[in-house]
């Protein structure tokens, strides 16, 4: 199935509230999160998981905030409002330093090699290609499929959780 039906027939399914619970809970253990120093997060979509929890996990927090086609993160700050794409971005600072950081990537699915099918923008890929920070993909068991069509471009995630 080539990536433009297959997200088609991905987008839109929602992530439940159990498995959002069990991947929040995963991260919450995980030790690469715990030793970070900042947390990159995202703003969850109906269909992703729901990893707001973590935004109170006592260390610094930075969501995505898009400008043309580069994707940078700011500060999690009290003042949200609504981006390019009508996802929340916060408008505090920049991060400066990515020295023991950790990301957590969201995707439409995954493939058992932790590349992922995003939404079509490339905004992560090119990130994580720019970027050296150790990265984290969530999603649920259901969407970890043998093959997301992978292009030269797609950046493998370091890690992979599941629900």
């Amino acid at each position: 199935m080539d990536k433009v039906t297959l997200r088609r027939t991905i987008r839109g399914h929602e992530v439940s509230r159990e498995e959002s619970l069990a991947i929040t809970y995963k991260l919450y253990e995980n030790s690469a999160v715990r030793n970070a120093t900042a947390l990159l997060l995202y703003y969850p979509l109906k269909d992703e998981p729901d990893i707001r929890a973590l935004f109170n996990m006592g260390k610094p927090v930075f969501l995505p905030s898009i400008s043309g086609m580069k994707m940078t993160f700011r500060e999690l700050d009290s003042s949200l409002e609504r981006g390019a794409y009508g996802i929340p971005e916060p408008h505090g600072r920049e991060i400066a330093d990515y020295t023991d950081a950790v990301i957590v990537v969201p995707a439409l699915a995954y493939d058992r090699n932790g590349y992922r099918l995003g939404r079509g923008m490339g905004y992560y890929d090119r990130f994580l290609s720019e970027n050296h920070i150790y990265s984290i993909g969530v999603i649920t068991a259901d969407r970890v499929l043998d093959s997301v069509c992978r292009e030269d471009h797609d950046i493998r995630v370091d890690e992979l959780i599941t629900s």
